[in-house]
């Protein structure tokens, strides 16, 4: 019985250690994507006051490109941001 309950604690402590190895690769995933998000709302961001600088400057060839663009990584930081919000629902 002795070594059934050392060989059980051992188990017990390597499953323990791959439960928290888990946990932190989950943190770094979340990270990790909150990260992208931001970035990419602030690509989008950029990209709108790029459009807005265009039309003042009376370029609406200019301002229909990056309004365009604005567009894709506005809808890019929507698709990591809803990823992000339920990855992080799921490591709670």
């Amino acid at each position: 019985p002795e070594k059934m309950l050392k060989q059980l604690i051992m188990d017990m402590n390597g499953q323990l250690v791959k439960a928290k190895q888990q946990v932190a690769a989950a943190i770094a995933d979340e990270k990790r994507l909150r990260d992208q998000a931001d970035a990419e709302f602030k690509l989008s961001q950029d990209w709108e006051h790029r459009a807005m600088l265009a039309i003042n400057q009376g370029r609406d060839d200019l301002a229909k490109q990056a309004l365009f663009r604005q567009s894709e990584h506005a809808e890019h930081a929507q698709t990591l941001a809803a990823t992000w919000e339920s990855h992080r629902a799921e490591t709670e």
